[in-house]
C-alpha cells in the first residue's frame, strides 16, 4: 500500500503536483491558494451587499407606489 506522499509526483510547471493514482494536478503554491479563497470570499460579499442593494430598491419602489395610491386617494 502506498502513501498519499507517494502518489505524488513533481510535474513540469513549479508549484503542482500530480497523484499518479487520479491523474489530479494539485497546486501547491499556498499564497496562490490563500490569494483565490480572499477572492472568493470577496465576491461572496459583493453579490450579498448587490442583493441587499436590490432588495433595498424593491423595498423603495413599493414605498413609493403606496405614496402614490394614498395621494391619488387624498388628492
Amino acid at each position: 500500500m502506498s502513501t498519499s506522499e507517494d502518489l505524488l509526483e513533481k510535474t513540469n510547471i513549479p508549484g503542482y503536483l500530480k497523484n499518479t493514482e487520479t491523474n489530479v494536478v494539485i497546486n501547491t503554491n499556498m499564497h496562490q491558494y490563500k490569494t483565490v479563497l480572499q477572492q472568493r470570499e470577496k465576491a461572496k460579499e459583493l453579490n450579498a451587499l448587490k442583493n441587499e442593494m436590490d432588495s433595498l430598491k424593491d423595498d423603495i419602489s413599493e414605498i413609493k407606489n403606496l405614496l402614490v395610491k394614498v395621494i391619488s386617494k387624498n388628492g
